[in-house]
């Protein structure tokens, strides 16, 4: 239901000059309520099949994607990228500037199998915690991503790779996302979920022909916005003591995205459905530019 301040000029008869503005307005937001309504009716049919996720250790995927996030302009900044990563400066700066994938190949070998010997066993043992730590929440993780956005999952299943260099990586094509082995338990349960719901409103806000936004723009409104749900009551007791949405930027890896992150709560806060939350952010993140750090 959209909520009106309660003013003389909302309560009047419609009159003079300003009356077909009003009415036109009342009509819009009937309409919008109404198809807000009517999707929410649709959703709401036969419950979904929830998500399935399986867990997943994979040397190669690892080995890609550190060429791929490196060359990347990744908004946190290089050092700190490379740093999550446990990969040296210098050597992150070389594979950033390599030409193709071929010229870096045996360098990334090293550190993958330096790496995976390394961390053999524990990489091990971190898989199977992922499987255990996922199970208890998985159908309260599904059903609760899919009433916030309105729509069943684009793919299911998901794959999370364990990964021994990546903390956290969403998919804005596809469904495979990563998490570190070596995050606590709680941290383990979130960044998983956080992943998979950024990848999901990602895409879901991509297929929209309306939203004329750049990839990086569609990521810092996806990101934000997997903060918000993943704040849901249902969820918190499986990563409890996390910030808060409406500051929760300002404490992470993407300050610049806290100014943006203080602007979207309060429509997602008030939305009356995903819909309609997208249409009120748009504008937003549209003029938003700050999406990378200084």
């Amino acid at each position: 239901m959209l909520r009106y301040p309660a003013t003389q000029s909302h309560t009047r008869r419609a009159t003079g000059i300003g009356a077909p503005l009003r009415l036109a307005c009342l009509c819009l937001a009937l309409s919008f309520t109404c198809a807000c309504a009517a999707l929410r009716s649709e959703c709401a049919g036969a419950k979904s099949r929830d998500l399935q996720v399986r867990f997943v250790i994979d040397k190669h995927f690892d080995a890609t994607r550190i060429y791929g996030i490196l060359r990347s302009q990744d908004p946190a900044g290089l050092p700190v990228r490379a740093a999550s990563m446990g990969i040296p400066l210098d050597i992150a700066m070389r594979i950033q500037l390599a030409g193709s994938y071929a010229a870096v190949e045996p360098l990334i070998s090293r550190l993958t199998d330096t790496r995976y010997q390394r961390v053999a066993t524990n990489i091990q043992q971190a898989h199977t915690k992922y499987m255990e730590l996922w199970r208890p929440m998985a159908a309260i993780f599904s059903d609760t991503v899919t009433a916030h956005t309105d729509h069943d999952w684009l793919h299911n299943p998901y794959v999370c790779v364990v990964s021994a260099f990546h903390p956290g990586l969403s998919d804005w094509r596809g469904a495979t996302v990563a998490a570190g082995y070596d995050l606590s338990p709680r941290m383990k349960r979130r960044i998983a979920a956080h992943e998979i719901v950024l990848s999901h409103v990602f895409q879901l806000v991509r297929a929209r022909a309306t939203w004329q936004v750049s990839d990086w723009q569609l990521w810092a409104f996806a990101e934000i916005t997997a903060v918000f749900i993943l704040s849901d009551p249902a969820l918190l007791p499986f990563w409890p003591g996390l910030a808060a949405p409406g500051s929760y930027f300002s404490q992470s890896n993407y300050p610049q995205l806290a100014p943006l992150e203080k602007e979207l709560w309060p429509l997602f806060h008030t939305r009356t459905c995903f819909s309609g939350y997208l249409e009120r952010a748009y504008a937003l993140v549209r003029a938003f530019s700050d999406t990378h750090a200084p």
